[in-house]
């Protein structure tokens, strides 16, 4: 896997790699502009001699629980509820994203419940 939007890295690494993957700010944590981004490492994909249906994608994606941010990483969580989440969670897979890394505010069992919950009602309305 690799873990890098950079044109050197990707030319470098989409030739051997199976996964590619972004954090969260590689696209401002924006459920929209990951399409443009998939297709950015489309583009580097055949750039690089490879054919991007070969390379899985995956993205970070910054979720809050509470009422404030309590992590120091930068970013703007997503907030809202559980229907929000599995909205924003479609719009990321029907940019082409193979799976999501949740990147949880705060981190812990409460928020690992919530998240399930959300992963639970993204995979039952499919």
């Amino acid at each position: 896997m690799i873990g890098s939007n950079r044109p050197r890295m990707l030319s470098i690494s989409l030739p051997h790699v199976d996964w590619w993957n972004s954090w969260y700010s590689g696209f401002d944590n924006d459920p929209q502009r990951v399409g443009d981004l998939v297709s950015q490492i489309e583009a580097a994909c055949r750039d690089a001699g490879r054919d991007p249906t070969t390379v899985k994608k995956s993205v970070a994606v910054y979720i809050g629980f509470g009422n404030r941010p309590a992590r120091r990483t930068g970013g703007t969580p997503w907030w809202g509820s559980n229907d929000e989440q599995v909205e924003r969670l479609r719009v990321v897979e029907a940019a082409g994203i193979d799976e999501v890394i949740g990147i949880l505010d705060p981190i812990g069992a409460e928020s690992i419940g919530k998240f399930g919950e959300i992963v639970a009602g993204f995979r039952g309305a499919q």
